[in-house]
C-alpha cells in the first residue's frame, strides 16, 4: 500500500488545477503592489535608508496575516463538512487509517494557500538588496512564518475533527487562534511583572507560536540564540499534537452522534429556540403575519445571546485595563481602539450570521423552494433583514450606548493641549459611529448576495469583510501617500525655512483632512456595496438561486438531408 495515498493524490490533482497557478500570482502581485509602494513612499519621504527594512517588515506582516487565517478559511470546515455529506464513513471501509485522511484532507485544503506563502517570500527578498535586513534574520523569518502557516492549519483540522457545524467550526477555530496567540505572552509578561524576573517563564514562552517571530531579529537572536530554535521546535511540536488528536477522533465522530452527545446537542437547540411553547406559539404567529421567511431566519435566538456574551467580555476586558493602567487612558488613542473593537465585533459577526442563512437554504435547495411559494424575492429579502434586526438590534444598541460613555469619559478623562485637539477627537469618534452604522447596512446587504453565489458561508464573509472593511483603508492608504507626494511634500521642503509657522499650521490641521478623507473613502464604499448588493438581489436573486443558466445562441435546426434516389431508365441511357 502507498504511504499516503490520499497526500500522494492530491498533489498530483492540485498541480492540474487552474488555481494553483492563479492563487501563487495574485499573492505575489499583492505583495509587489503594496511594498512597491511603499517603497516609492518612503524615498519620497526621504527615508530611503530606512526603505529596506520598512519593506521587510511590511512584508513580513502581510505574511503573517496570510499565514494566520489559513487555518480558518482552508481546513477548519475540511472534516465537517464531509461528515455533513455523509462521505466521510466511506474513506473508513477502506484500509485507511486516521492519520491518511487527515494529512491528506489538510493537504488537500491547504498546499494552493501554502504555494501562496512561498510567493510572498521573493518580495521579502527585496529588502536584501536594499540593505537594512541580514540574511540570517531574513531565513529565520521564513521558517516562523512556514511553521505559524502549519500550526494555524493543524489547529483548523483539529477543530473540524470534532465539529460538524461549518459556522461553529470557524468560530471555534478563529476563537482558538486569537486565545493562543494572544493569551501565552500576556501571561508571561504578568508573571514577569509579578515577580520581578529578568526574563519571562519560558514554559509560556517557548510554546507560543509567536515566539519565533520575536525571537528571529538579529539583536534578539544574537542575545539569546538557543530560545529561537528552542521555541520554534516547541509550537511545531504542538501543531503535530493537534494533528495526532485528530488523527484519533476523527475515527470515532464521522457517525451521528448518539447518547449523551446527541441528548446535549438537543438540549442547546431547544434553548435556542426557547423551552416556552407558549411563548414560541405567540411569536410564530405574529411572525408569520408579518413575514413567513422572518420567522424561518429568526426563530433561534442563540445568536443574540452568544454576541452579547461576547460584547460584554470585551467590555469586562477594557474595564480591567482601565483599573489595572488607568494612565493608558488618557490618551485618546485608547478610546478611539475601544470603540473600533466593539465595532469589528458587531461588522465581523453580521457579515456572517446574513450570508450563512443564504448558503445554508441554498445548498439544501430550500430556497428553491421558498420561491415556489406566493412569497416574491424582495419578501424574502425584507424577511432576513427583520431578522437580522431581531438578533442584532440589541448588540448594536449596547455598542451605541458604550461609544456614549466612552466619548463622555475621553473629553473628560483626556488632557488636552487645545481646544482643537478636543475638536479632533470628537470629530473621529462622530466619524467612526457614522461609518459604523453605514458599514452594517453595508454588510447586511452585501453579505445576502454573496451567500447566494458561495458554496462556504465563510467564503462569502471573506469577500464582504475585504470588500467593505479592509478596501476602504488600502484606498485611504493610496490616496494619502498619494497626496503626499505630489502636494504636501513638495510644498513643506520648499517653504519649511521661509514660512515655519505655516509648515506648522498645516501639520496641526492634517489631522483633520486625514479624517475626513477616511470618512469619505469608507462612506462612498459602503454605499456602492449597498446599491449594488440591492441592485442584484432585486434583479437576480431566483436566477441565482435556481442556477438558470444564460441563454447561448438560438437552436436552428438542420435541413432535412433528400435520400437519393436511383436514376431512371431513360437517365441511365
Amino acid at each position: 500500500m502507498t504511504f499516503l495515498p490520499i497526500v500522494a493524490r492530491e498533489l498530483r490533482v492540485t498541480a492540474r488545477k487552474r488555481s494553483t497557478y492563479w492563487i501563487r500570482f495574485s499573492a505575489a502581485a499583492v505583495a509587489m503592489a503594496v511594498c512597491g509602494w511603499s517603497f516609492i513612499f518612503f524615498t519620497q519621504m526621504g527615508a530611503a535608508s530606512m526603505a529596506g527594512k520598512m519593506l521587510f517588515g511590511g512584508a513580513v506582516g502581510l505574511a503573517w496575516f496570510y499565514a494566520v487565517i489559513g487555518g480558518v478559511f482552508k481546513t477548519a470546515d475540511t472534516l465537517s463538512e464531509e461528515k455533513r455529506d455523509g462521505t466521510l464513513g466511506l474513506l473508513f471501509l477502506t484500509d485507511l487509517r486516521g492519520y491518511d485522511i487527515v494529512l491528506g484532507k489538510m493537504v488537500a485544503a491547504s498546499v494552493n494557500w501554502f504555494f501562496g506563502l512561498i510567493a510572498l517570500f521573493p518580495v521579502m527578498a527585496l529588502s536584501l538588496l536594499m540593505g537594512g535586513v541580514a540574511p540570517g534574520e531574513f531565513w529565520r523569518s521564513i521558517v516562523g512564518l512556514t511553521n505559524l502557516l502549519f500550526y494555524s492549519l493543524a489547529l483548523g483540522m483539529f477543530v473540524s475533527s470534532f465539529s460538524r457545524n461549518e459556522r461553529r467550526a470557524a468560530g471555534l477555530t478563529i476563537g482558538l487562534l486569537v486565545l493562543l496567540l494572544w493569551l501565552p505572552s500576556s501571561l508571561a509578561e504578568w508573571q514577569q511583572h509579578r515577580t520581578g524576573a529578568t526574563v519571562p517563564p519560558l514554559g509560556l514562552v517557548l510554546p507560543d507560536v509567536l515566539s519565533p517571530m520575536r525571537f528571529a531579529s538579529d539583536y534578539e537572536y544574537g542575545r539569546q540564540p538557543q530560545l529561537f530554535w528552542q521555541s520554534l521546535a516547541a509550537s511545531h511540536g504542538v501543531g503535530w499534537l493537534f494533528i495526532a488528536l485528530a488523527s484519533l477522533i476523527v475515527p470515532r465522530t464521522w457517525q451521528q452522534p448518539s447518547g449523551r452527545v446527541a441528548r446535549w446537542e438537543e438540549q442547546a437547540g431547544q434553548f435556542s429556540y426557547g423551552r416556552n411553547a407558549t411563548r414560541r406559539r405567540r411569536f410564530r404567529q405574529r411572525a408569520l403575519e408579518l413575514n413567513p421567511f422572518y420567522w424561518v431566519a429568526a426563530r433561534a435566538r442563540g445568536q443574540s445571546v452568544s454576541i452579547l456574551a461576547v460584547l460584554l467580555l470585551a467590555c469586562a476586558g477594557f474595564l480591567f485595563w482601565f483599573v489595572q493602567d488607568p494612565q493608558d487612558w488618557t490618551n485618546e488613542d485608547s478610546y478611539l481602539f475601544a470603540t473600533f473593537c466593539l465595532h469589528s465585533i458587531i461588522k465581523v459577526w453580521l457579515a456572517l450570521a446574513a450570508c450563512r442563512r443564504f448558503v445554508d437554504d441554498r445548498r439544501s435547495g430550500a430556497l428553491e423552494l421558498i420561491l415556489c411559494t406566493p412569497l416574491t424575492t424582495g419578501e424574502v429579502v425584507r424577511g432576513q433583514w427583520l431578522a437580522l434586526g431581531r438578533q442584532f438590534l440589541g448588540p448594536i444598541l449596547l455598542v451605541l450606548v458604550a461609544d456614549t460613555l466612552l466619548l463622555c469619559f475621553g473629553s473628560y478623562a483626556v488632557n488636552y493641549r487645545l481646544p482643537r485637539d478636543q475638536a479632533l477627537f470628537a470629530l473621529m469618534f462622530g466619524a467612526n459611529v457614522i461609518v459604523f452604522l453605514a458599514d452594517i447596512v453595508a454588510l447586511g446587504l452585501l453579505s445576502m448576495w454573496r451567500g447566494l453565489k458561495s458554496r462556504h458561508s465563510y467564503t462569502a464573509w471573506l469577500w464582504c469583510v475585504v470588500q467593505v472593511l479592509a478596501l476602504p483603508w488600502v484606498i485611504f492608504y493610496v490616496g494619502l501617500t498619494v497626496f503626499f507626494m505630489l502636494a504636501f511634500l513638495p510644498r513643506v521642503m520648499t517653504q519649511a525655512n521661509a514660512n515655519t509657522g505655516w509648515t506648522q499650521t498645516l501639520m496641526d490641521y492634517m489631522a483633520f483632512f486625514m479624517t475626513g478623507m477616511w470618512f469619505v473613502g469608507c462612506m462612498a464604499m459602503a454605499i456602492l456595496s449597498a446599491w449594488w448588493a440591492w441592485r442584484c438581489l432585486r434583479s437576480k436573486f431566483r436566477e441565482q438561486v435556481t442556477g438558470v443558466f444564460t441563454a447561448g445562441a438560438p437552436f436552428r435546426a438542420r435541413p432535412t438531408p433528400v435520400p437519393p434516389t436511383l436514376p431512371s431508365p431513360a437517365e441511365r441511357v
